[in-house]
């Protein structure tokens, strides 16, 4: 078990990503991340507000992408990020797009924050 991991683990851990809203995803999506770092960033839920605020603010609009953890191969490690901070899942390999059950588009607010990720499938 990864240091930090909850029990139990979550079944959905989500990404975020600047892709345009009609750009398809790769059968398998490798992100400069895992090139560069070795790992695929994820958050939970409770996480991605402050992600989002943290990584993309460069952006008007990322996608969510929602992704079961039962239909991901590769190894997800709970890894501290920051002293003090809740561990963040680090996904060790490529995302097959089989493991995205949705994707929404998430816009940043007027105040220019993101806020209320939408954390539901899209009807």
């Amino acid at each position: 078990m990864s240091p930090g991991k909850p029990h139990p683990e979550p079944e959905v851990l989500y990404h975020l990503c600047p892709f345009q809203p009609d750009e398809e995803l790769p059968a398998l999506y490798h992100p400069e991340s895992l090139e560069r770092e070795g790992f695929i960033h994820l958050s939970t839920a409770e996480q991605l507000a402050r992600t989002a605020n943290r990584f993309f603010q460069q952006f008007a609009e990322v996608q969510v992408l929602a992704i079961a953890t039962a239909r991901v191969e590769a190894e997800i490690r709970w890894e501290e990020s920051e002293p003090g901070e809740a561990p963040f899942p680090h996904l060790y390999g490529e995302l097959p797009r089989e493991a995205v059950v949705w994707r929404k588009s998430w816009r940043r607010e007027v105040s220019g924050e993101y806020a209320h990720p939408p954390l539901e499938p899209a009807s």
